[in-house]
């Protein structure tokens, strides 16, 4: 058995992400992994976090990232969608709250799954990040942070911002 299986082992006993000797990027990236096969989701995320403190272009961890941050805050909007349309006339009050969760709901979670994106995107772009940009694009439209309509290609509109 050799050093990093022996630390893996031990990590994955301790339940988390805090063991100080697996510092280095791939035992963390087998470690992430290995907890959200157990359903860890938030030690996975801790764990992929600490990659990219060690290493800040590590492509896997940036796209698992964008992926989570996502995925929460699409099923946050599912929620907060299915209580608002269960009105059948909404008060001003309902329209208004709505409207904030839907902003809340961009700076809680598609704000950081659109900076993973990015960083992601500068590194290897393909069709997947491309269909998370316009969904992230949007949204952005949709609760009014971006125009309609704007000529400017997707990465220069989110590295202008």
């Amino acid at each position: 058995m050799n050093k990093i299986t022996l630390v893996l082992i031990i990590a994955l006993l301790l339940g988390d992400c805090t063991v100080a000797f697996a510092q280095d990027v791939p035992a963390l990236l087998m470690q992430g992994n290995a907890l959200l096969e157990q359903s860890k989701t938030d030690s996975a995320v801790a764990c992929f976090e600490k990659v990219l403190v060690l290493d800040t272009k590590n492509y896997d961890a940036l796209v698992f990232l964008c992926n989570y941050y996502y995925l929460s805050g699409k099923m946050e909007l599912d929620k907060i969608e299915t209580t608002f349309l269960a009105h059948e006339s909404p008060s001003r009050m309902e329209v208004a709250q709505f409207n904030e969760d839907l902003k809340s709901i961009y700076n809680t979670y598609y704000s950081k799954a659109e900076s993973y994106l990015i960083h992601a995107y500068l590194i290897r772009r393909n069709d997947h990040l491309d269909e998370l940009a316009g969904s992230i694009a949007d949204f952005k439209e949709r609760i009014g942070i971006r125009t309609p309509g704007t000529k400017t290609p997707w990465l220069k509109r989110m590295l202008l911002l």
